[in-house]
Parts: C-alpha cells; sequence; structure tokens
C-alpha cells in the first residue's frame, strides 16, 4: 500500500506499507474511535506517519495505490481540509475571580489533539511577578522567545494570569 498526499501548495509526500497478511494489518493500523465525515468507522494508522510531513494549512488530496496479485489499484482522490487550530483560540475574562477576574486561553468548536503554545510575556507592569503567574524562562534559539517569560498552555481552558494578579487598567502584553 502507499498513500500520496498533495498538500494545499501542491508537494507531494509517499508513505508506504508493505502487508502481506491479517497480522502485518493489524500491527499497522487500527478502527478509527470516530467516524468520518460520511459517519462511517475507517482505518487509521496506529504510528504517527504525519509527522515528517511539514504542517499546511488548507485542502490536502490524499489518494492510496494498492498493489495485489501483480496489479496495482489506484483509489480516487479524496479531498480533506487541514485547518490551522490556532485560529479558534480565543481569551477571555471570567469573572469567578469576583473583583479580580482570570484571562484564560479556550479554543472554540470541536474537540481536538493536544497542541502545545507559548505564550511569551513581552510588557508587563513594573510590580507584576512573572514568576508567581507561573511564568518562567527557558534556553531557547528562537529569537522571539529568548530572555523572555513564557507559559506553556495547551489549548483547552487554563489560566494564563491568575486572578489575584489583575487589577483594572493594568495592561500586558503576550504573543
Amino acid at each position: 500500500m502507499k498513500w500520496e498526499f498533495i498538500s494545499p501548495t501542491n508537494h507531494t509526500y509517499y508513505y508506504a506499507k508493505n502487508i502481506t497478511n491479517r497480522t502485518d494489518l493489524e500491527q499497522a493500523f487500527k478502527l478509527s474511535s470516530g467516524k468520518d465525515q460520511d459517519g462511517r468507522k475507517f482505518l487509521e494508522w496506529k504510528e504517527h506517519v504525519y509527522q515528517s510531513t511539514p504542517k499546511e494549512f488548507g485542502v490536502w488530496r490524499i489518494t492510496a495505490h494498492i498493489t495485489a496479485c501483480g496489479k496495482t489499484q489506484t483509489l480516487p482522490y479524496v479531498a480533506r481540509v487541514a485547518e490551522d487550530p490556532m485560529k479558534r483560540i480565543k481569551f477571555i475574562m471570567d469573572g469567578e475571580g469576583g473583583c479580580n477576574p482570570t484571562v484564560k486561553a479556550y479554543r472554540e468548536g470541536y474537540e481536538a489533539p493536544y497542541i502545545p503554545v507559548y505564550y511569551v510575556l513581552e510588557r508587563y507592569p513594573a510590580h507584576f511577578d512573572p514568576n508567581a503567574a507561573g511564568f518562567y524562562k527557558i534556553h531557547t534559539s528562537h529569537p522571539d522567545m529568548q530572555n523572555k517569560f513564557v507559559k506553556l498552555l495547551d489549548t483547552k481552558t487554563r489560566s494564563l494570569i491568575p486572578s489575584g494578579l489583575l487589577n483594572v487598567g493594568i495592561r500586558y502584553n503576550l504573543r
């Protein structure tokens, strides 16, 4: 079996798997836990073959070339959209803290896999202690994060700045 993925920018990526018996098939694939957009279950890789493919958002075209008994059959192309998950990140002020609301990051829409995100604290008031708010510095070669306070959040709801550290009129810049 050979899969062909054509990216939104027309780059082609191939992944192949030699399957000669049922054991090979069961070792390579599992039955999906969810359903496709037509409501059917499908086979999915047990390993993450997509990790070596650059992330591109937009419409991907996918096909498979199946060779059996000396003949190759090519399945029709299927188009699937890969959406940028960061487009659905929103920030809200949560009033649960009373007079000191909490800034929270959350994702709208469907449930998606864990996507780690670093928030970089660009500007903050002199009296603000980034360490007390859970920010820290990391060793990195990324110029936008060097010698800056960062905080790792995922795309599920988390407190970005605890309510006790927020006051009306004080500005924070985050990237």
